[in-house]
């Protein structure tokens, strides 16, 4: 998938207007601003989220190879088909699939 590598951050810019999430390079400039989000009371939540989600995303990935392998050595796991089906949605939507 692509999207902005690096470490994204929560940042308070200014007190009375929201969060951002960015990206800094190794001078600590801001390299990219991911996303904006509003100060209400779930903005430092919201900010949070979105700056966890590459993480996010690849432990679904290694999640699912681990199901996959579940699923191979025992097929008929109902639980593992579960868990499959559901990071596989997961995944699609991170990717822009409607689901």
């Amino acid at each position: 998938m692509n999207y902005t590598k690096g470490e994204w951050k929560v940042e308070r810019p200014y007190i009375d207007k929201g969060f951002i999430i960015s990206v800094r390079d190794k001078r600590g400039l801001v390299k990219d601003c991911i996303a904006e989000v509003q100060l209400n009371k779930h903005g430092q939540g919201n900010a949070n989220l979105i700056a966890a989600s590459p993480r996010l995303y690849d432990v679904a990935l290694i999640a699912l190879d681990l199901v996959k392998h579940v699923l191979y050595e025992h097929p008929d796991d109902a639980i593992a088909q579960a868990q499959k089906e559901t990071i596989d949605k997961a995944l699609a939507k991170a990717e822009g699939a409607k689901v």
